[in-house]
């Protein structure tokens, strides 16, 4: 007898991944700054990889999961718009004449 897997709440997987993302980019600041007071940064690296592969992992289950609710589609909106955001490179910079 196969069991099928229990439904997962793509809103509430979605609100596991955020808070996992807002620690990924305090740790990604605290590494940047502190890189440059020499601090030893492979806790903080560690501590990062780990929670990449949180990310990951999370991403694939909302990926695999269902959206049956507005919260779910409002939730894969934010993580596609914010996976968009994260990977468009920020404006030229351009000069005043």
């Amino acid at each position: 007898m196969v069991s099928e897997r229990p439904h997962v709440s793509i809103s509430a997987v979605h609100k596991q991944w955020v808070k996992l993302e807002d620690e990924h980019h305090q740790l990604a600041k605290a590494i940047h700054e502190d890189r440059a007071a020499g601090t030893d940064l492979a806790p903080m690296r560690q501590r990062q990889i780990k929670l990449l592969l949180e990310i990951t992992s999370i991403v694939a289950e909302i990926r695999d999961a269902p959206a049956t609710t507005t919260e779910d589609f409002i939730a894969l909106l934010d993580v596609a718009l914010r996976g968009t955001a994260e990977e468009t490179p920020p404006p030229l910079a351009t000069s005043s004449l």
